[in-house]
């Protein structure tokens, strides 16, 4: 938040400044120094939407627990990068929170009777709970689809073990922090709306900050019982015989997986093995050379290919969770049994209105031809590439015969290219509502009269 507002009291003057010297409004007349001075500025105008997108993209995404001995300058970049993604991105963060919350769900109706609850089921998604026996090593208590029977024993004593006022104690955010941030973005959605009924302007970047609290208020519905920054998880002291029928359970799962991967080396031919070239090429390079040269092609190529790993996991839950890690993935959520087809019809349905949003600034006024068609232009794309990425995950999804091969291989082509549309469209509607706040109407500079609601006999 420091760093926010630090930006915007270093960009402000220069707004300001150009405002006042040579930039007319767009369709008003220029206000003289007769005129009585207005209360909102550019500054405040900027303010109260930085200080929204900020709630929006920082305070209401909620992480998983990190790994034990991650430092806090890493912690603080992947929150970073969760604010970009927020930013760029946001039904991808909504369709993360969406998939833990029906995974809670699903976790909470299936061991409602043990007194699971939805906090229950949202901590053991971040990988808070961790059992061990004894003083041995801890492992994630994790969810597995099939053994509910196998658990429900021991599921009761962990939630008398673990309460849900314990699990919220560790939450950095209470009910009034999470409500306070809800009411200061409903206050701006308000604002904004009473600036369209009293006929005053409102500016782009406000409307760009409309649409994401719009899209934040489900991201709070979906994670409202979610604990926020939580760093540690809660160690449960198991018995030993549930401890040792885990292990056994894991290991009939690994000699099954190691018997199909045998079977299916024994088809293929004997190839080398890969470690030795492996280790041989590592040290013929160190020995010659230690010096490490970066590459900006693959460095933006590795940067690429994570971006779209995240987008992956972000859209689809991950529920593969090795027991001797430390930490759950990033963007980890429990299998839920809502259908992928729902899934998908909701992330087109969500992506097209809030792309639709950015298309009410249709009939605003700009400051030229080219500015007015950068906007629509972009807005039309945010809003018809959800319902194509749909479209294109019912295709890849819904099982097809061999005469469907052509339109599941045009889908996946598109994937990637729909999805650098979206992101060109998204950052250019960004920098435009900035870029804008130069070219601001008289009209924008009026508050909004309250009184006007409040009935009134004269």
């Amino acid at each position: 938040m420091t760093f926010l507002l630090l930006f915007i009291s270093l960009i402000a003057p220069y707004i300001t400044h150009a405002n006042a010297h040579g930039l007319a409004p767009r369709d008003e007349p220029t206000p003289t120094d007769s005129n009585p001075p207005d209360p909102r500025t550019v500054y405040s105008i900027a303010y109260s939407c930085l200080a929204t997108i900020f709630l929006c993209t920082w305070v209401s995404v909620h992480p998983n627990i990190p790994a034990s001995g991650e430092s806090s300058f890493r912690i603080t970049l992947k929150r970073v990068k969760n604010m970009l993604y927020g930013l760029v991105f946001p039904e991808a963060m909504l369709c993360w929170a969406m998939n833990q919350w029906f995974g809670a769900r699903r976790m909470t109706q299936e061991f409602k009777a043990q007194g699971w609850t939805n906090t229950h089921g949202f901590f053991l998604q971040m990988g808070g709970l961790h059992y061990c026996e004894g003083e041995g090593d801890t492992e994630i208590f994790d969810y597995y689809d099939g053994l509910q029977e196998f658990f429900e024993p021991e599921i009761k004593k962990m939630v008398e073990l673990v309460s849900a006022q314990e699990i919220q104690d560790k939450s950095k955010s209470d009910f009034l922090s999470k409500a306070l941030a809800v009411i200061q973005t409903t206050w701006f959605i308000a604002q904004c709306i009473a600036r369209g009924i009293q006929g005053l302007a409102v500016t782009e970047l406000e409307l760009l900050t409309v649409a994401l609290a719009a899209l934040n208020g489900l991201m709070y519905f979906f994670w409202w019982s979610k604990p926020f920054d939580v760093r540690s998880p809660i160690l449960v002291h198991c018995e030993p015989c549930r401890s040792h029928a885990l292990r056994e359970v894991e290991s009939e799962f690994q000699k099954l997986t190691s018997g199909l991967k045998t079977s299916e080396q024994e088809k293929g031919t004997s190839a080398p093995p890969i470690e030795s070239p492996q280790k041989a090429k590592l040290q013929k390079h160190s020995t010659k050379d230690t010096t490490i040269t970066l590459n900006p092609f693959k460095l933006v190529w590795f940067t690429i290919r994570a971006f779209i790993s995240d987008l992956g996991h972000l859209f689809s839950p991950d529920g593969d969770v090795q027991r001797s890690a430390n930490a759950v993935p990033e963007y980890y959520a429990v299998q839920s049994k809502i259908s992928e087809i729902y899934r998908l019809i909701f992330i087109g349905v969500i992506g097209s209105a809030f792309g639709g949003l950015h298309l009410i600034a249709w009939n605003f006024a700009f400051p030229g031809f080219h500015t007015w068609l950068l906007w629509q232009s972009a807005a039309i794309v945010m809003t018809a590439t959800p319902v194509l990425y749909g479209i294109c995950g019912l295709m890849v999804s819904t099982p097809q015969d061999s005469s469907y091969s052509f339109l599941i291989l045009l889908s996946i082509i598109l994937f990637p290219i729909i999805t650098c549309a979206y992101i060109a469209a998204r950052i250019s509607l960004v920098v435009e509502a900035f870029l804008l706040l130069k070219h601001l109407p008289d009209s924008a500079y009026i508050d909004v009269e309250w009184t006007r609601f409040v009935p009134h006999i004269w």
